[in-house]
């Protein structure tokens, strides 16, 4: 059956015929990959992600590069072959893809998480901070300053990091967990209970039951009752406590 047929079928026949040649082609296309060896895109990648977990890094980069073959353009697919040279200590071959993958998608989070550690594996620190700055100037969202404050602790510069943390919490303005408890963190990291402690009476505020809050009070000796909650310094109007 032509266009021309189609066309003259009455809609949900139409439809039918359509579906029916879609599946046609599909299964015919999977017949030929399958009679000429070829593994198909979803096994390519359940076998990369399952060699991935397994540390069979070899394997995992052997599937993800077939995967990246096939569908150079699919962000997915650089991220996952990343991950495999990651694993594989291939740091170069890892920033090249992932560098690849925040071009074509330059706004996913965890691609440019990707592409840091590589860079920061790979020992360019200078191109490393470049970027992460870059980013703070060009979005300034919470995740950009968290990611900077994350590698700026991998870097050695705490200083750095409270202060990157502490401008994702003012972005945020008080109004999501993730800040208060990258910060609660950083001060149990440096020692800074009276810090950590405030933080997490910040946390209960936005969500009163978080229960990684509730215990670290409890080991800090504070009763995580009613009261105890704290409104983000970051969301009070100027000059309230």
């Amino acid at each position: 059956m032509d266009r021309s047929d189609l066309q003259t079928l009455p809609a949900p026949r139409r439809v039918l015929a359509v579906t029916a040649a879609l599946g046609l082609a599909m299964l015919t296309g999977w017949a030929s990959g399958c009679a000429s060896g070829q593994r198909s895109i979803s096994m390519l990648k359940a076998d990369g992600n399952e060699a991935l977990f397994l540390e069979q890094s070899e394997q995992a980069i052997e599937a993800y590069s077939e995967w990246v073959s096939r569908q150079p353009y699919l962000a997915e697919a650089r991220a996952a072959l990343t991950r495999a040279y990651l694993q594989a200590g291939r740091n170069g071959d890892a920033r090249e893809q992932a560098e690849i993958a925040v071009r074509l998608e330059e706004d996913n989070r965890e691609y440019l998480d990707l592409l840091a550690e590589a860079m920061y594996r790979s020992g360019d620190e200078a191109a490393l901070v470049a970027l992460l700055r870059m980013r703070v100037d060009q979005s300034g969202t919470p995740a950009d300053y968290i990611r900077l404050g994350d590698f700026a602790i991998k870097l050695g510069t705490p200083d750095e990091a409270e202060q990157a943390y502490l401008a994702a919490a003012r972005v945020d303005k008080g109004q999501t967990l993730e800040p208060q408890m990258t910060l609660a963190e950083f001060y149990r990291t440096v020692g800074d209970e009276a810090k950590e402690t405030r933080r997490l009476r910040m946390v209960l505020f936005i969500e009163p039951l978080n229960e990684d809050a509730r215990t670290r009070l409890r080991e800090l000796d504070q009763i995580p009752g009613p009261g105890i909650a704290l409104m983000p310094e970051e969301a009070r109007p100027a000059g309230r406590e």
